[in-house]
């Protein structure tokens, strides 16, 4: 979690972020884990996973907007979808993130992610090159 922005642990520090600092950090670690590379970047409200082999483009973007949601957006191709990704939510918008995720507190972080982040990346990497 050392290419994850020291900033991130400051914003889901509060108790009010307990039981999602878990989920994020699933969620974090594994966008980190297709490159030697990615990184987390923090603007205000989300996290930008970026790697060099992406020019730096996000293949996923993260949304901190609340301590009872996270919001995952990926960069992947356009191909049928599981039913728990959908379209971009009403200010969940990124260029070329076409997949949205939404987990509250009750929900678990799906153990397809893993497939998806990988994808999300060789999707945004195929697409500088």
């Amino acid at each position: 979690m050392d290419r994850l922005d020291r900033r991130v642990t400051e914003r889901i520090s509060g108790p009010s972020w307990t039981v999602m600092r878990i989920k994020f950090e699933r969620i974090a670690r594994t966008l980190l884990s297709v490159s030697e590379t990615a990184r987390g970047d923090l603007t205000t409200i989300y996290v930008k996973f970026v790697a060099e082999e992406t020019a730096n483009h996000p293949y996923a973007v993260v949304w901190l907007k609340k301590s009872s949601e996270i919001v995952v957006g990926l960069a992947l191709p356009e191909e049928p979808r599981m039913p728990v990704l959908a379209a971009a939510k009403r200010g969940y918008h990124y260029a070329g993130l076409t997949a949205f995720l939404t987990i509250g507190q009750e929900d678990e972080v799906p153990p397809e992610i893993e497939q998806w982040a990988r994808d999300a990346y060789v999707h945004a990497k195929a697409k500088i090159q």
